[in-house]
């Protein structure tokens, strides 16, 4: 699997960079470069988004390894799109699983219509794991992500990655707590306090809009 460091390093080569030329394009010290590619130290926050742009990726690539889908739309009766599939990228509907990237590259077909107005460059379709989201999402179902669609509705499911676990959950904000919900009652609501958790490592990856039906 390809971490975080790995992604980085090979990025830079890619764009023929030093580690002080990229410093210089995100405003931090070789070292720090030099820090990140060996995974002693993570980039966030303004780094972290002065670093995707810099490599020319997204946010999601390199924390997820999620690359964007291909532009390709097959005419068929079912009028559908292939966008890339991520099988062993697990969003858990459960406590969270760490993140583990197949590297083999797979794609998966979505109906057209269900796309409306989104950006095609911005989907990608992950598995779900665990039972807290049944009925409406089982194990193993695949879900498709609109990684431009972070805004919080309240209500609407997101793939979210919080303390390194990626996980989809319902999700709906109060003045002072972001409350963490899942469709089976089993499971209780969990609240965070919004200052922190928006301080801590917790990052929207994109808002759910279709598993095999639309949401």
């Amino acid at each position: 699997m390809n971490k975080i460091g790995y992604r980085i390093k090979d990025r830079r080569l890619e764009h023929r960079l030093t580690q002080k030329e990229l410093a210089l394009k995100v405003g931090v010290t070789s070292t720090a470069i030099s820090q990140w590619e060996r995974e002693e130290t993570e980039p966030k926050g303004k780094n972290l988004a002065a670093l995707s742009k810099a490599l020319n990726v997204t946010i999601e690539w390199l924390t997820t390894s999620i690359k964007p889908p291909i532009n390709t739309i097959e005419d068929t009766e079912l009028s559908c799109v292939l966008v890339a599939f991520y099988p062993e990228v697990n969003a858990a509907g459960g406590s969270g699983y760490s993140i583990d990237v197949d590297e083999d590259e797979s794609y998966t077909a979505i109906p057209t219509h269900v796309l409306r107005y989104r950006n095609l460059n911005n989907i990608a379709c992950i598995t779900v794991t665990g039972d807290s989201m049944e009925p409406v999402l089982i194990d193993g179902s695949i879900i498709a992500i609109d990684r431009d669609d972070k805004i919080i509705r309240d209500g609407k499911l997101y793939v979210f990655k919080h303390n390194d676990l990626l996980r989809v959950k319902c999700l709906r904000q109060t003045p002072e707590h972001l409350i963490v919900q899942s469709y089976n009652i089993e499971y209780k609501d969990e609240y965070y306090d919004r200052d922190i958790i928006y301080a801590s490592n917790f990052e929207i990856v994109g808002r759910v809009f279709w598993i095999s039906s639309e949401v």
